[in-house]
């Protein structure tokens, strides 16, 4: 964040975290400790104010202190010190879980054309009818949907016809994975925005580019639920 800080961001709007509440904090430290880490954040950042504030790790609101986390940052909120309040997401279940009690005002989710489940469940349809900003990412699978055929890890050549069909699809249609990866969340319109990891400014403007132009229809179904393929968090060392 500092590091970002110090390349003055201007008009740009800024999203940060709340890491994983401390195993050892007790209830009255925690408004405390919610406020200045949005301080902290938005010190390194160099702007006025957060445009959003996720947790890290929803199942915080599993425990005994999910009111407090949850009335904690809405109190930032009504502070001006955030635009809105939300939760990254790993699996629609935990939407399941805590979306009636703790409603969010954004959401960062998983999305590509493998893993479909928040799609696929109704989650999408439901929370843009609610009017929660759904923000995709993942969305080239932490780089595996770009990768070809020969340059697959051995971990994931289990799932080898998944990605064979995939890479036949890309050559059938003469276009890349990453216009591919694109056009497929871009087709959906209730995704308000993409979130994606570049290395250097080339990636940046060929990105750019393919939003820009995106006119590519993903006519096939690509989706799998086999989690041990489409959450990075349970690959094995690769």
């Amino acid at each position: 964040e500092k590091s970002i800080g110090f390349s003055k961001l201007g008009g740009f709007k800024c999203i940060s975290k709340l890491p994983t509440l401390p195993k050892d904090i007790i209830s009255s430290e925690i408004d405390e400790w919610i406020k200045n880490n949005i301080l902290q954040s938005i010190k390194n950042l160099g702007v006025e104010k957060l445009f959003a504030f996720l947790l890290h790790n929803v199942n915080d609101l599993n425990g005994p202190y999910a009111k407090k986390i949850y009335d904690a940052l809405n109190e930032s909120k009504e502070k001006n010190l955030i635009e809105y309040v939300g939760y990254s997401l790993y699996n629609p279940d935990e939407l399941d879980q805590h979306f009636d009690n703790y409603k969010p005002d954004i959401v960062q989710i998983p999305y590509n054309v493998f893993d479909q489940r928040f799609s696929e469940t109704g989650w999408i349809s439901r929370l843009h009818n609610e009017g929660v900003i759904i923000h995709a990412r993942s969305i080239f699978l932490q780089g595996l949907l770009l990768l070809p055929m020969e340059k697959l890890p051995k971990y994931f050549l289990g799932w080898r016809e998944h990605f064979k069909k995939w890479n036949t699809f890309l050559n059938n249609n003469n276009v890349t994975p990453l216009e591919a990866c694109i056009s497929y969340v871009l087709m959906n319109e209730k995704v308000d925005q993409l979130i994606i990891g570049v290395e250097n400014v080339t990636q940046i403007k060929e990105i750019i580019r393919i939003i820009k132009n995106n006119c590519f229809y993903v006519s096939e179904n690509f989706a799998i639920n086999d989690t041990n393929l489409i959450n990075p968090s349970k690959w094995k060392s690769i």
